[in-house]
């Protein structure tokens, strides 16, 4: 104990004088790594602890207001890495008066040239975020957007809270700022009730945004959606081409996950639901994946009900045995031939179900034999009858094993003793 008082003593007597160097441990990361004490400490409590930091946190930013004001403050958050959590604290150690004089100040700091946006940014978003009340928190932004730009305005809308609220008051805008917000916007969805991620779509799609309006829904697709929405937003990511690609990506697993979401779905035709696995082809055909995933089923019924696509798949893919040309409705333009014939390649080698199956989905001897037939003849008259039937032989090869337990299936053993 006479050591750590000693110990005390000699740490105040070092303890600077500048209220930002004395502060400076507490905002120096987004966290407060423990002391040796607190890692020797087996049953620390860990909220407890939080809640010791967070209220260390507010008085020291209370103490570089009270002494530096808002210059100390911006000067606090960009001599460290904490500028958001100073941000979120605000609200705990600031009137709202002074909040409010503290963010026209920031915004006009954001138009310095050489100085870092993104504390200050933070910094604006921060006490926005923190404040629950809705009203007051329109009372802030109305406020501190008072006279400004329509730039600072779209900026300030743009750092609160991504929610209903904050759209009533992009509402009463002008359209500029309307727009602009809507280019710029970046969902936050951990918050948003059911109604609000529709209507986020519905806006972001409006916008030609369908990107971040599937940020909207990613993280939620265990709750039941309306998959008629679902598949709108999902052909409109197909068709968009403003949006840039990297700025939200859409994962592997989530697209799995809306994909068997709209699957499941009645109110959608098998047509609809094939036409979209195959603009997603690309993310969905992956045959040597060692993972189970969504696949293409109902890609697959469909050409197992029209055989034509197969061929199709096999012509587009596939170049003539002949000196012959192609028709002009199976031509494609140079620019697009190759990434038409990827995207068939695709299609055939991402099939798995076998063609054939009945009204109770055995599969049929007759039925494959039939399918086999037409496949075969058709890719015969377009000059491409040998790489048809290695297709349908790659096809083929994907059958399960029999009831016997010999691979493979007795009806596709009894169609290949036949050809």
């Amino acid at each position: 104990a006479t050591l750590t008082n000693t110990g005390k003593e000699v740490y105040a007597l070092l303890e600077p004088a500048d209220v930002l160097y004395k502060h400076a441990w507490l905002f120096r990361q987004g966290w407060v790594d423990e002391s040796a004490d607190e890692l020797d400490d087996d049953d620390m409590d860990f909220q407890k602890r939080d809640q010791r930091i967070r209220g260390l946190r507010v008085k020291a930013i209370k103490d570089v207001f009270t002494q530096k004001g808002f210059d100390g403050l911006l000067a606090l958050a960009e001599q460290g890495k904490a500028s958001w959590q100073i941000g979120l604290l605000l609200s705990q150690a600031l009137e709202v008066s002074n909040i409010v004089h503290f963010l026209r100040y920031l915004l006009q700091k954001t138009h310095d040239e050489n100085g870092d946006i993104f504390n200050k940014k933070n910094l604006i978003s921060g006490p926005l975020h923190s404040i629950d009340d809705q009203a007051i928190q329109a009372g802030i932004i109305d406020e501190v957007t008072r006279d400004q730009s329509d730039k600072d305005i779209a900026l300030t809308l743009s750092l609160a809270p991504f929610r209903s609220a904050t759209w009533k008051l992009v509402d009463k805008s002008n359209s500029d700022i309307q727009a602009a917000y809507w280019k710029d916007a970046i969902p936050d969805t951990h918050r948003l009730e059911k109604n609000e991620i529709y209507e986020a779509i519905e806006r972001l799609i409006k916008a030609e945004r369908p990107r971040a309006a599937f940020e909207c829904i990613k993280y939620q697709l265990g709750k039941e959606f309306d998959a008629v929405t679902l598949y709108r937003l999902m052909s409109e990511i197909a068709k968009s081409k403003n949006e840039k690609s990297d700025e939200f990506r859409l994962e592997d697993y989530y697209i799995d996950k809306v994909f068997k979401c709209i699957s499941e779905s009645d109110e959608l035709s098998l047509e609809q639901k094939a036409g979209l696995e195959f603009a997603y082809i690309d993310i969905l055909s992956r045959p040597w994946s060692s993972r189970q995933e969504y696949g293409i089923p109902n890609l697959e019924l469909y050409v197992e009900k029209h055989p034509e696509v197969f061929v199709q798949s096999v012509v587009l893919a596939f170049r003539r045995n002949d000196e012959g040309v192609d028709p002009p409705e199976v031509k494609t333009s140079s620019e697009n031939s190759v990434r038409i014939a990827e995207r068939a390649y695709k299609l055939l080698t991402g099939m798995k179900r076998i063609p054939g199956h009945d009204e109770f989905n055995e599969l049929k001897a007759d039925r494959l034999a039939d399918w086999i037939k037409t496949v075969r003849h058709s890719c015969q008259e377009s000059a491409r009858g040998d790489v048809g039937d290695i297709c349908i032989g790659e096809l083929l090869s994907a059958a399960p094993i029999g009831s016997d337990d010999i691979w493979p299936c007795e009806p596709v053993r009894q169609v290949m003793e036949e050809l």
